[in-house]
């Protein structure tokens, strides 16, 4: 009997064993699921059931792949929200934050010092507070101070987290009247991130995958993302991935700013 020995692939992104190998936290696997963990995410924030009044601000607290959400959140909302929303990525909160306020808090280990510091920060000064974590101290002290908190699942990384951080967020807002439409937008995510993941599927080889070509066409480089509106802080997450999964340094910035200052370098 003849042994045909299997032809190589014709590019490192064509051979699942060689990427397997390498990708030890399962991103690719997280990112073929997105539209799955995105379903579940909302089904967990659906449960949601606050009774705060409306706040005259509200205040994002979140470092990295924790923090993201609020900036994505702050995009969406810009032209819906009635009061201003800002992330706070620091140990204490903005000088306005009061009794008025209503400040997340989102940490997926529940260990981030700096959203803990945040959490104190905001339970001295009275403000409403809404927590998002999977454990650790920031559950244990919302729980001790019967401060509302939605549990997600435990056990991703961070970085691949962001359905199960984001979404609360979102349902949150539209729960208080703050912001509409994001239950009818998320069904129809749902089906395109089907259809992403379907067409950038790793078993499709580089001459029929959008996101190998890319990858191809970037090797070698220093990304640069743009992003615009609703889609700077895209840009920024796409940014930051660049630097956690492929190690790489990245920058980003948006429209209409880098007109005044970027396009001259």
């Amino acid at each position: 009997m003849t042994h045909v020995k299997p032809k190589p692939p014709s590019s490192p992104l064509d051979d699942l064993d060689e990427i397997h190998g390498i990708d030890k936290s399962s991103m690719l696997q997280y990112s073929i699921e997105a539209s799955k963990h995105y379903r579940e995410a909302v089904c967990l924030a659906d449960k949601i059931n606050v009774n705060f009044p409306k706040p005259n601000n509200i205040v994002i607290a979140g470092m990295g792949g924790s923090g993201i959400g609020g900036e994505l959140l702050k995009d969406y909302a810009r032209n819906q929200a009635p009061v201003p929303i800002e992330v706070s990525k620091d140990y204490t909160l903005p000088a306005y934050a009061g009794k008025r306020s209503l400040v997340v808090i989102v940490s997926y280990s529940g260990d981030t010092e700096e959203s803990l510091s945040a959490f104190l920060d905001a339970a001295k000064r009275g403000c409403m507070m809404f927590c998002v974590s999977s454990g650790g101290a920031l559950l244990e002290q919302a729980t001790k101070l019967n401060v509302p908190l939605l549990k997600v699942p435990l056990g991703m990384p961070p970085r691949a987290a962001s359905p199960y951080l984001l979404m609360p967020q979102f349902l949150l807002m539209e729960k208080l009247g703050l912001v509409k439409g994001v239950s009818h937008g998320l069904n129809e995510a749902s089906r395109i991130l089907q259809k992403v993941s379907r067409e950038n599927a790793p078993e499709n080889p580089v001459e029929e995958n959008p996101s190998k070509s890319l990858a191809l066409g970037l090797n070698g480089t220093m990304p640069v993302v743009y992003g615009f509106g609703i889609y700077r802080a895209v840009a920024q997450r796409w940014k930051q991935q660049f630097n956690e999964n492929a190690k790489i340094p990245a920058k980003w910035d948006s429209f209409p700013e880098l007109d005044h200052n970027e396009i001259v370098g």
